[in-house]
């Protein structure tokens, strides 16, 4: 027991990371539970689980610890407040927890990763108010149910429903939070304000910068199987083509910082050789910003060459005339709060950035 701010703090251990459940270990965790005004069960996975040559079957927490947090959240009266603290590489599914706090139970997820040498400070500001969480998920976390119908193995990330922020449709079933996802302590908005420095010519959709992008001018040699195509131009996919330019307002009562992320969706694009399976969206930007309760700060999120870049059916990396969606949210590729969007026309023909192989 410790004082941490006039709180008393209890730790008990309910359960090891992998093994048998110890039903005396889970009721001294369940009776340190009863009557706490909040209730934290730290989870994750160790180097047993998982590290360099080692990788999981699955996606969900070993039994022993999916039975521990199953009997916190079934406790009748439940506790007041239940979070969730998770330590571990690779992404795992909580399914029991998001659905309580779906549910409209007083519970939380907290996502530390592997946090290094100060970890425990930083993850304990969180927890008693002292910082506002500000990262951002950068993995999808998917549903326990995917693995049992696609493999972990399989790499072709288009089966079974999609698989990662760029080939995922929109609020696919199989997510527990999308690629990007965070919450803070505040209530963030946004609002358009404009293009950015390379904006559209002449006000409209379609600019300028993105004529150059297009332009392969003439086509290249015939290659066997693979018919003839703009010859490779020395395209850098880091060379900027546009920016958009968004206000970020804090309507919350405390300060906190956002991170404001910008993807590119090919809506309508014309690929003289179009894969099988297209992309969805793609991260093309991000900016991380302090803003303090009530004030608002504009951000400018460049959009690269990169942004707007595809696979084609032979792997060769292009960049097609066509129509592209741009929408900038905080909460990550799916989108599901406030965002702000955009349509970008390339005009011009079709331009090979990097060929296949290397």
């Amino acid at each position: 027991t410790a004082a941490a701010g006039g709180a008393a703090v209890v730790g008990v251990q309910g359960c090891d990371v992998t093994g048998p459940v110890d039903e005396d270990a889970m009721a001294a965790a369940l009776d340190a539970v009863r009557g706490a005004d909040v209730a934290v069960v730290a989870l994750g996975l160790d180097h047993t689980l998982e590290e360099e040559g080692t990788d999981r079957t699955y996606i969900h927490l070993p039994d022993a610890q999916e039975q521990l947090l199953d009997a916190v959240l079934s406790l009748s009266p439940p506790p007041p407040a239940v979070v969730v603290v998770l330590f571990n590489g690779g992404t795992v599914s909580v399914e029991n927890a998001t659905a309580a706090a779906r549910g409209g139970r007083n519970v939380a997820v907290l996502e530390a990763f592997l946090p290094g040498f100060r970890g425990a400070e930083a993850v304990a500001a969180v927890l008693f108010g002292d910082r506002s969480p500000s990262g951002k998920l950068p993995a999808t976390v998917y549903a326990r149910e995917l693995v049992d119908r696609v493999g972990l193995n399989v790499m072709a990330l288009g089966e079974g429903g999609g698989r990662t922020h760029r080939f995922l449709p929109p609020r696919g079933g199989d997510v527990l939070y999308p690629f990007g996802y965070g919450l803070t302590y505040s209530s963030v908005e946004l609002g358009w304000r404009g293009w950015g420095p390379k904006r559209p010519a002449g006000g409209s959709r379609a600019w300028e910068g993105a004529v150059v992008a297009c332009d392969g001018g003439k086509r290249g040699e015939e290659r066997e199987g693979r018919g003839p195509r703009p010859p490779a131009r020395r395209l850098p996919t880091s060379a900027p083509l546009a920016s958009v330019v968004v206000e970020v307002r804090n309507e919350g009562s405390r300060g906190a910082a956002e991170v404001v992320q910008a993807y590119v969706q090919p809506l309508d694009v014309r690929q003289r050789r179009p894969p099988k399976v297209q992309v969805v969206r793609q991260l093309a930007s991000f900016a991380k910003i302090e803003i303090p309760a009530g004030t608002s700060k504009c951000v400018e999120l460049p959009l690269a060459v990169g942004a707007f870049a595809l696979s084609d059916e032979g792997g060769d990396v292009v960049v097609a005339p066509g129509r592209y969606g741009v929408v900038v949210t905080t909460d990550g590729a799916a989108g599901t709060s406030e965002l702000v969007e955009a349509r970008v026309d390339l005009v011009g023909r079709e331009v090979v950035v990097q060929e296949f192989p290397l």
